[in-house]
């Protein structure tokens, strides 16, 4: 087996329900390094490949939802770009096959390359659109892949055209750089020709990359979303943001293994953490949290004043 959980969860997401999380690349391989990333900073790369067989993938799926309460989707998320595995066509069509409502949650840089009409059948399409300046763009995400803004807006596009409802387009402010009326008007305007599904507009509430990364607060993102909505009749426009969350559902045969999972590519904050330690039974939560975050089994990092659960860096078979 790779040496990163091939599934996770499933992890409560705002605009999915119970999302299983599907990993079908390796820890960071990303097409970006965005600034606001809550994975760290690594170096993008471009190259598609095979990371781990479609058959491997789908039975992770398969067993991880056996233990689950409830699934609504299985979530082609990764823990970085999960379109960097050149296997992601087969792999929505095998989930696809038994059941699954599949989502595709990337930033959307390949789909110019033919990756939109090979996650066409999912039945959620996600791309990342933060910008219609060039220069604002390559500052916020220092991409590898694709050369451009407009190939970028190429690929969403065609998105667009091949998903079976639109694509779905996320927006990330980041506070002082791509949050102003202005950016929103001419955003807004840029979008206008994409089949969209809806926009959500949101902001870096997890630990960023860059530690002067900062999110607008409340009131910007709701005032960008009333003039994205003016801009694109019709798309619902929806801020999402700063909602409460519902912490992941554990597996209660070995929750602290499961709760390493997720925050290898989920990052919850201490209570959200403990509230799901609960939510399996687990009689003292604060005293196995500690265990494990002295063990570095997990880490506490404490950003902006709140405390969040990170993946350690030991690992849990190391720790036995």
């Amino acid at each position: 087996m790779p040496g990163w959980p091939l599934a996770f969860g499933p992890v409560y997401s705002r605009r999915l329900g119970w999302s299983l999380g599907v990993n079908p690349v390796p820890p960071k391989a990303c097409t970006w390094r965005c600034v606001y990333c809550y994975l760290g900073c690594v170096e993008p790369v471009a190259v598609r490949r095979v990371w781990v067989e479609t058959g491997r993938v789908v039975e992770a799926v398969v067993e991880a939802a056996s233990r689950a309460r409830r699934v609504d989707y299985a979530t082609l998320i990764g823990v970085g770009e999960p379109t960097l595995a050149a296997n992601i066509g087969e792999i929505v069509e095998a989930l696809k096959g038994l059941g699954f409502r599949v989502a595709v949650f990337s930033n959307g840089s390949l789909y110019s390359r033919g990756v939109a009409f090979e996650v066409a059948e999912a039945d959620y399409v996600k791309a990342t659109v933060t910008t219609w300046d060039e220069e604002t763009w390559r500052m916020l995400h220092r991409p590898a892949a694709p050369g451009s803004l407009e190939e970028h807006l190429e690929g969403v596009y065609a998105a667009g055209r091949e998903a079976r409802s639109g694509v779905h387009v996320e927006v990330m402010l980041v506070k002082g750089v791509n949050d102003s009326p202005f950016d929103a008007e001419m955003l807004g305007d840029m979008l206008r020709g994409v089949r969209l599904a809806a926009v959500y507009v949101n902001a870096p509430t997890s630990p960023p990359c860059e530690p002067w990364v900062e999110p607008p607060p409340p009131e910007t993102l709701a005032r960008f979303a009333s003039i994205l909505s003016s801009k694109l009749p019709g798309v619902p426009v929806e801020p999402i943001a700063y909602r409460p969350r519902r912490p992941p559902q554990l597996d209660p045969r070995n929750p602290l293994q499961s709760l390493a999972e997720i925050v290898s590519t989920h990052i919850l904050t201490r209570e959200e953490a403990l509230e799901a330690l609960r939510g399996v039974g687990v009689e003292d939560p604060e005293g196995v949290l500690r265990e494990a975050l002295g063990e570095g089994l997990l880490r506490e990092e404490v950003i902006h004043g709140k405390a969040y659960i990170v993946a350690g860096g030991k690992s849990l078979e190391a720790s036995g």
